[in-house]
Protein backbone atom coordinates (compact mmCIF):
# COMPACT_ATOMS: atom_id res chain seq x y z
CA UNK A 1 0.00 0.00 0.00
CA UNK A 2 2.94 2.33 1.04
CA UNK A 3 3.86 2.06 -2.92
CA UNK A 4 0.55 3.09 -4.66
CA UNK A 5 0.42 6.32 -1.88
CA UNK A 6 3.67 7.44 -3.12
CA UNK A 7 2.88 6.80 -6.51
CA UNK A 8 -0.45 9.06 -5.40
CA UNK A 9 1.96 11.68 -4.43
CA UNK A 10 4.84 11.58 -6.52
CA UNK A 11 2.79 11.54 -9.81
CA UNK A 12 -0.58 13.51 -9.01
CA UNK A 13 1.31 17.36 -9.50
CA UNK A 14 2.26 16.34 -13.03
CA UNK A 15 -0.73 14.41 -14.16
CA UNK A 16 -1.75 15.38 -17.75
CA UNK A 17 -4.93 13.10 -17.77
CA UNK A 18 -8.05 13.01 -15.25
CA UNK A 19 -7.62 10.27 -12.96
CA UNK A 20 -9.62 12.09 -10.03
CA UNK A 21 -11.78 9.18 -9.30
CA UNK A 22 -9.04 6.86 -9.21
CA UNK A 23 -7.16 8.92 -6.62
CA UNK A 24 -9.34 9.62 -4.41
CA UNK A 25 -10.43 5.41 -5.06
CA UNK A 26 -7.12 4.81 -3.48
CA UNK A 27 -6.56 7.21 -0.94
CA UNK A 28 -10.07 5.93 1.03
CA UNK A 29 -8.71 2.24 0.33
CA UNK A 30 -5.13 3.09 1.94
CA UNK A 31 -6.99 4.22 4.69
CA UNK A 32 -8.85 1.18 5.25
CA UNK A 33 -6.74 -0.91 4.91
CA UNK A 34 -4.07 1.27 7.66
CA UNK A 35 -6.85 1.19 10.14
CA UNK A 36 -7.59 -2.93 9.12
CA UNK A 37 -3.75 -3.56 9.89
CA UNK A 38 -4.18 -1.86 13.22
CA UNK A 39 -7.26 -4.18 14.21
CA UNK A 40 -5.34 -7.50 12.93
CA UNK A 41 -2.28 -6.35 14.75
CA UNK A 42 -3.98 -5.33 17.96
CA UNK A 43 -6.50 -8.75 17.56
CA UNK A 44 -9.56 -6.82 17.35
CA UNK A 45 -11.85 -8.45 15.43
CA UNK A 46 -14.36 -6.69 12.81
CA UNK A 47 -16.84 -7.74 10.23
CA UNK A 48 -16.29 -7.11 6.62
CA UNK A 49 -16.86 -3.57 6.04
CA UNK A 50 -15.57 0.14 4.28
CA UNK A 51 -17.14 2.16 6.68
CA UNK A 52 -13.67 4.09 7.98
CA UNK A 53 -16.17 5.68 10.72
CA UNK A 54 -17.06 2.22 12.21
CA UNK A 55 -13.76 0.42 11.77
CA UNK A 56 -12.25 3.63 13.46
CA UNK A 57 -14.45 3.19 17.09
CA UNK A 58 -12.95 -0.33 17.30
CA UNK A 59 -10.28 1.15 18.14
CA UNK A 60 -10.99 3.31 20.55
CA UNK A 61 -10.56 0.71 23.40
CA UNK A 62 -6.60 0.44 22.24
CA UNK A 63 -5.99 4.03 20.85
CA UNK A 64 -6.96 7.86 21.09
CA UNK A 65 -8.82 8.88 18.63
CA UNK A 66 -9.22 12.57 17.97
CA UNK A 67 -12.02 14.11 16.44
CA UNK A 68 -9.98 15.33 13.56
CA UNK A 69 -9.20 11.40 12.46
CA UNK A 70 -12.89 10.93 12.63
CA UNK A 71 -14.00 14.26 10.45
CA UNK A 72 -11.05 12.69 8.27
CA UNK A 73 -12.80 9.50 7.92
CA UNK A 74 -16.12 10.81 7.34
CA UNK A 75 -14.51 12.86 3.98
CA UNK A 76 -12.67 9.80 2.77
CA UNK A 77 -15.94 7.70 3.59
CA UNK A 78 -17.84 10.33 1.38
CA UNK A 79 -15.26 10.02 -1.32
CA UNK A 80 -16.18 6.42 -1.44
CA UNK A 81 -19.62 6.94 -1.60
CA UNK A 82 -19.16 9.64 -4.70
CA UNK A 83 -17.19 7.74 -7.19
CA UNK A 84 -18.73 4.18 -6.39
CA UNK A 85 -21.36 4.02 -9.41
CA UNK A 86 -19.74 4.08 -12.48
CA UNK A 87 -22.47 5.42 -14.58
CA UNK A 88 -21.63 8.89 -12.89
CA UNK A 89 -18.16 10.06 -13.16
CA UNK A 90 -17.28 12.60 -10.17
CA UNK A 91 -15.13 15.67 -10.05
CA UNK A 92 -12.83 16.89 -7.67
CA UNK A 93 -11.52 19.86 -6.93
CA UNK A 94 -7.06 20.10 -6.49
CA UNK A 95 -7.80 20.55 -3.10
CA UNK A 96 -10.12 17.55 -2.37
CA UNK A 97 -7.51 15.76 -4.07
CA UNK A 98 -4.90 16.48 -2.09
CA UNK A 99 -6.15 16.73 1.21
CA UNK A 100 -7.41 13.10 0.43
CA UNK A 101 -3.82 12.54 -0.25
CA UNK A 102 -2.34 13.85 3.11
CA UNK A 103 -5.25 12.14 4.88
CA UNK A 104 -3.64 9.11 3.39
CA UNK A 105 -0.29 9.98 4.81
CA UNK A 106 -1.73 10.81 8.12
CA UNK A 107 -3.16 7.44 8.37
CA UNK A 108 -0.02 5.42 7.30
CA UNK A 109 1.91 7.15 10.15
CA UNK A 110 -1.09 6.70 12.65
CA UNK A 111 -0.47 3.08 11.62
CA UNK A 112 3.04 2.75 11.47
CA UNK A 113 2.97 4.19 15.24
CA UNK A 114 -0.01 2.43 16.41
CA UNK A 115 1.90 -1.40 15.17
CA UNK A 116 5.47 -0.09 16.13
CA UNK A 117 7.54 -0.88 13.14
CA UNK A 118 10.03 1.21 11.59
CA UNK A 119 9.86 2.29 8.03
CA UNK A 120 11.90 0.54 5.66
CA UNK A 121 12.71 3.49 2.60
CA UNK A 122 12.10 1.78 -0.80
CA UNK A 123 15.14 0.13 -2.42
CA UNK A 124 16.78 0.10 0.44
CA UNK A 125 16.25 -1.44 4.23
CA UNK A 126 17.64 0.16 6.91
CA UNK A 127 19.99 -1.66 8.87
CA UNK A 128 20.13 -1.81 12.63
CA UNK A 129 22.24 -0.16 14.54
CA UNK A 130 23.53 -3.42 15.82
CA UNK A 131 24.63 -4.56 12.04
CA UNK A 132 26.67 -1.32 11.86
Amino acid sequence: MKNSLSSCCAHYPTLKIKCDNTIAFHCQQAVEKYIKAILVFKDIEFVRSHDLIYLLELLTGVAEIKDEKYQNAVLLNGFSVRIRYPNKIEEFSKEELEDAISISQEFRNFAIEQIGIEEISTGNTKQSESEN
